[in-house]
Parts: C-alpha cells; structure tokens; sequence
C-alpha cells in the first residue's frame, strides 16, 4: 500500500505543514494593514430551492435560485490604533479586501503568503463599538460587519519558499513611509518635539501660582464688601465681582490640574524620546512607533499647557473689576475748615 512520502509523487496534497490560523493580516483598500483580534463569520453559500421527485422518497431535486442576502464578514478590530477609520458605517469600499494568511507571522507578501481571501464589492453594514467592564482587564474591541458580492480564495502551494526568506527581512505596512535613510530624520524629529514639549512645561511652571490668586480673591472679596449699598450700578458691578471670584476659583483648581497633566505628559515625552534615541536604526517599526509617540505626548503637553495660560484672562477680567471697584468706592465727605470768628468789640 502506497504511503504519502516525498518519494511518492502520485499524490499531490501530502498533508504537510498545515497552516495554523494565528497569522493574518488585513489589507484594506490597498493601504491600510488593520490589526485584528479575529476575523469570523465568512462564508460562501449557494441557496437552492427542493424539489420532491414524484413517485420516489430517496432524492430531491435542486434548483440554484437567486441570492436573497448579501454574505458577511465580521472583523473584530483593536481601538486606538489608527489616525482614521478606514471603514466607517455605511462606505462602499472601491477596492477589494484582502486577508492575507501566513506561515510566518511578519511576512505577508502577495504571491508567497499560503492563501489569500479577496472579498469583492464590500460595504460596512454594522458596527458594534464593543464591551466595556470594569471586573477586568482587557482591550478595546470593536467588531465592524462588511457585506460582500464575491470571494475568491487564493492558495499559494508553493508558500514554503517563504521560510527561505531572512528572519530579519520585515514586511512594512503599505501605508508606512518609513525607509532607513529616514531613521535620522525621525530621530532629529522626536526631539524637536521633545523640545517643544519641554518649552511648553516650563511655561506652565511660570503661568501658574496659587499664592497670587488667592492674594486677588482676597481683594475681591474685599472691594465688593467695600462697596455698601449705594444702587443699581454699584449692585450691579458688585454682581460682576462675585461672578469673578466664583469663576477664578473654579479656574483656580483647573488649571493646578493642568499643570500637573503637563508636567506628566512632559515626562513620558521625555522617557519615551530617550528610548528612540537610543533604538538601533534597524529597528524602523519600533523607532516609528516611538517618534508617534513621542509627537502624541507633546501635542498633550501644549494643550495642557494652553489650559494654564487660559487662566491669564480671567485674572485680567479681575483686575480690571479691582480698578471699577477702585473709582465706584464712596469718598469720605471732606471736613470743610470754618475760618474762626472775628472777635467781638470789647464794650465800653
């Protein structure tokens, strides 16, 4: 009896090196390479309609009849890992979908990859933003539906050639700009934005002090007491003046939370752009994930620096009622002094 061995070449499917269904990638419009937690639900069906033979109860007759449904693919996909949603609710995709299944688990290049699935003519149906619990831990999921026209499964046989491929050859995103004449350039960046980040903290340092303001809470307080009762106007601005002390008290305490928020993102900021700095240039991926990081750090350190210095026009709208306060006081009446009397004639 024949057995299935390289030696036996009338047997063509020899069972060997079954793919394991861990390692796949989705490519999206031919640009976006999606990380994803599973892929499930997709499938090809013809529907028929049955046909009892007359006379006989063994068969049924089948008759193919129209498509009444679109098939499906449901996609669960990570949150929080791109700048753009590549398939938001309701878009028809103008290219094909393609899932790419590897025997490697950084190599899917077309034509070596051991099978492909092309879906044709696909929308997004239904999106399910996902679970949120917080009895454990766990990663954002979102799970996005697509309908589709046509698949087409691609099986490469010849998908062993692939583990002749260098370990340290990396199949880079199609979307990634990145080569290694620019891991300078992007390490020269990740600094300047550092610098930016570092610029923005010190500036937060000096836009805040909690001793000034309460100083000025204290002189509003005591300018509106010292106002009295004297009319519309003057209750009026002493209105102002109470609307100003509860606004800079709020104030106060956003922006104390502000610079703190700043000076934490300046320390990620600065941790992670020593660790690009000091990344090998062969190591792209991680140098490109860290100078993204670095730039999302910073961009939080000016903005929370900007909530600081918003704090600035609330102290000038305050000083600005001290000097109203100032000019609507009531003056003392002046004492006017009598000239003294002339004596009166002596009597003789």
């Amino acid at each position: 009896m024949a057995s299935i061995t390289d030696q036996n070449w009338l047997v063509w499917n020899q069972g060997k090196n079954p793919l394991v269904s861990f390692n796949f990638m989705l490519r999206v419009e031919m640009l976006y390479d999606l990380p994803c937690k599973s892929i499930r639900a997709f499938s090809r069906e013809l529907e028929y309609d049955f046909i009892q033979e007359g006379g006989l109860n063994d068969y049924v007759h089948m008759r193919r009849k129209p498509i009444t449904r679109p098939f499906t693919l449901e996609i669960d996909r990570y949150v929080g890992v791109d700048y753009m949603d590549p398939m938001p609710l309701g878009a028809d995709l103008t290219l094909p979908v393609l899932l790419f299944v590897s025997r490697n688990h950084d190599q899917f290049i077309p034509g070596v990859v051991a099978r492909t699935y092309v879906f044709t003519g696909c929308t997004v149906m239904k999106k399910t933003y996902g679970d949120l619990s917080a009895d454990q831990s766990g990663l954002l999921v979102e799970t996005t539906t697509l309908g589709y026209r046509e698949m087409l499964c691609v099986d490469i046989p010849w998908s062993e050639v692939g583990d002749d491929i260098p370990k340290d050859i990396k199949t880079l995103p199609t979307n990634a700009g990145t080569t290694e004449k620019d891991i300078p350039e992007l390490k020269n960046k990740a600094q300047d934005w550092y610098d930016r980040a570092r610029t923005a903290r010190e500036k937060a340092e000096t836009e805040y002090d909690a001793a000034e303001i309460d100083l000025l809470l204290g002189e509003l307080n005591a300018a509106r007491e010292s106002l009295g009762e004297s009319g519309p106007e003057v209750q009026g601005l002493k209105n102002r003046i109470q609307n100003s002390i509860s606004n800079l008290t709020l104030r106060k305490a956003s922006a104390a939370e502000a610079q703190e928020n700043c000076r934490t993102q300046h320390d990620l900021c600065r941790q992670e752009n020593e660790r690009v700095q000091t990344m090998p240039d062969s190591d792209i991926s991680g140098i490109e994930a860290g100078y993204e990081q670095v730039k999302k750090y910073a961009e939080q350190t000016e903005y929370h620096e900007r909530q600081v210095r918003e704090l600035e026009q609330y102290l000038t709208a305050a000083r600005s009622l001290l000097k109203e306060a100032e000019a609507a006081r009531p003056n003392p009446q002046a004492v006017v002094e009598e000239p003294p009397a002339p004596p009166e004639p002596a009597v003789p």
